[in-house]
């Protein structure tokens, strides 16, 4: 399987290619138009370039540095694709404790609670201090308790 950084290599390398073999071309057909004329190529009159073609059938020659010009303005080595950076995603307490509900609490040698998750389907026994997922367990008390996650705390009822 190929990697997302090798496209890119893959693409790049795709690119100079066609932008070389492009100069390249470009480069020919100047080069034989200066050595041979362009008439015996096309079987056309040729006008020079700056002057208007009076012929019929003119073909007009631009300088080279109308050319480059040309190429220039087409930014060969652009990128293909914008990039899109995608913001990450905060999460708040609500988004983590929106699977959890409080089942029940059980005083042994401390208070217990059961937070189910409703998601994974999973029933967790807990005292004050331990984690459920990415929430910290901050107290238990008889008919709720109390999390916290990134300092934000949020109540749990007995549902």
């Amino acid at each position: 399987m190929i990697s997302a950084f090798q496209v890119k290599q893959i693409r790049t390398v795709l690119i100079v290619l066609i932008a070389a073999s492009i100069l390249a071309g470009g480069a020919y057909f100047l080069l034989t138009a200066k050595r041979y004329s362009l008439a015996a190529l096309t079987g056309r009159d040729v006008a020079p370039a700056g002057t208007n073609g009076t012929a019929a059938s003119s073909v007009t020659l631009k300088s080279e540095q109308e050319y480059r010009g040309l190429f220039m303005a087409k930014k060969l080595f652009r990128p293909l694709v914008k990039k899109v950076y995608k913001q990450e995603k905060t999460e708040t307490i609500d988004d983590v404790t929106r699977d959890l509900m409080l089942i029940g609490v059980v005083k042994q040698t401390a208070l217990e609670a059961m937070i189910k998750n409703r998601r994974t389907r999973q029933t967790y026994m807990v005292r004050a201090g331990m984690m459920v997922g990415k929430v910290k367990i901050e107290n238990v008390e008889d008919d709720k308790v109390v999390v916290s996650f990134d300092g934000a705390k949020k109540t749990l009822f007995i549902q």
